[in-house]
């Protein structure tokens, strides 16, 4: 077990906070538009980490789903979406 100093909450310390943790990135959810709720959050969260550089793949769990968009990946049924996140974990996403 590490000391208090060295914890951040529950968790360790990264060594370098400068650095980022995972350099790939998969985020499922309601992807806008429509722009509300949850989504709103989510596209925000996208445009962070492509500011920092870091590859980010969305796969879009919303109402507009099955439509394909330049933004995020089009998830037409649940074979999709059960194929598409298994590729993305192969490929190293997190």
């Amino acid at each position: 077990m590490q000391t208090g100093e060295n914890l951040v909450g529950n968790f360790p310390r990264a060594a370098d906070p400068t650095v980022p943790r995972y350099r790939k990135i998969l985020e499922i959810g309601p992807i806008p538009p429509p722009y509300a709720g949850w989504g709103v959050r989510i596209d925000c969260v996208l445009d962070a980490l492509r500011d920092r550089q870091i590859e980010v793949a969305a796969l879009d769990l919303g109402a507009n789903r099955k439509r394909k968009r330049e933004k995020c990946d089009h998830v037409p049924s649940g074979f999709a979406y059960a194929r598409k996140v298994l590729k993305y974990l192969l490929c190293g996403y997190r």
